[in-house]
């Protein structure tokens, strides 16, 4: 399954439905985690299956010194799972 997971909610949520739907043909599952802190934590507990894509679409909350963090934290996880996987050229912001 591919799946966009937002933080956004109301008309943020409906936006990134509405690219699902212009642009992915649907293919995507839209989910709202609801806020940032969910979204994170969504990720942290994140367990993939075989043939799994995750979209992640959330601000970057630079006045937030938490949840800049644990977005950190979130982004090395993911960079030592890609170098893992053996990804290249996998672009992930610092």
């Amino acid at each position: 399954m591919r799946y966009l997971w937002t933080e956004d909610t109301g008309a943020g949520l409906h936006f990134w439905k509405l690219v699902n739907q212009l642009f992915f043909d649907n293919e995507l599952v839209v989910e709202s985690k609801g806020s940032n802190q969910g979204l994170l934590d969504s990720l942290i507990d994140l367990e993939t299956e075989d043939g799994d894509e995750y979209f992640v679409a959330f601000d970057y909350v630079v006045d937030n010194q938490d949840i800049r963090n644990k977005y950190r934290n979130v982004i090395k996880k993911a960079g030592a799972a890609y170098e893992y996987a053996g990804v290249k050229g996998t672009h992930l912001p610092r």
